[in-house]
């Protein structure tokens, strides 16, 4: 009984569900040059940490099938922390979009656009952020769904991270990339029909 109620849910959830809803990006990397005069990261210093974290659609609009597509960045998810001190994005006016790369069309490359990003109003700060690899091994795919993993900074040829102000910038050394997905709804709430079906078939 407990096998076949098990079997049971495990099959709708199959057939009910997608994979996930979203996909997080993240970056980890340490202070390489900092520049700033004012905003909440001038006091960096060199070697401090330094994270981004933000979700973007688990599907894209594709540009050029199996080369590349494109992702809206979800703003609220956004956070980039320096030292432990967090900044997000702006909110409003001209979205912000992920473009990836997969031979395209040697090269295999994450950028988000525009090139200047603009984050929290008071911060003074923009945001940029781009990785790309000449040799075009670092992708299995244009499609993030595709690209699931952690990936070493050896990973990528060329990056930029940072931060920029009137008065200067902030440079980020990157140590890893990845992209995970983010389980639905659903999914979880699956998860938990299955773990209450199977205790009470105990």
């Amino acid at each position: 009984m407990k096998k076949l109620l098990t079997t049971f849910v495990l099959a709708s959830l199959a057939v009910t569900t997608p994979a996930f809803s979203a996909i997080t990006i993240e970056a980890f990397g340490t202070v390489a040059d900092n520049s700033l005069g004012s905003g909440p990261w001038a006091a960096a210093q060199i070697g401090d940490p330094a994270h981004v974290i933000f979700q973007v659609p688990d599907t894209g609009f594709v540009i050029d099938p199996g080369h590349s597509e494109s992702y809206e960045l979800d703003r609220p998810t956004f956070s980039m922390e320096v030292n432990g001190i967090p900044v997000g994005l702006r909110l409003t006016g001209i979205g912000v979009t992920a473009f990836v790369g997969n031979d395209f069309p040697v090269a295999d490359a994450f950028v988000l656009g525009p090139d200047f990003i603009a984050m929290t109003p008071g911060s003074g700060y923009s945001f940029n952020f781009e990785l790309h690899d000449s040799t075009g091994t670092a992708w299995n795919s244009a499609s993030l769904s595709g690209d699931i993993g952690t990936y070493a900074a050896a990973a990528f040829d060329d990056y930029l991270w940072g931060a920029n102000s009137e008065n200067g910038g902030l440079s980020i050394e990157l140590s890893s990339f990845v992209i995970a997905p983010e389980p639905t709804t659903l999914a979880l709430l699956g998860l938990a029909t299955l773990v209450t079906a199977r205790r009470r078939a105990r």
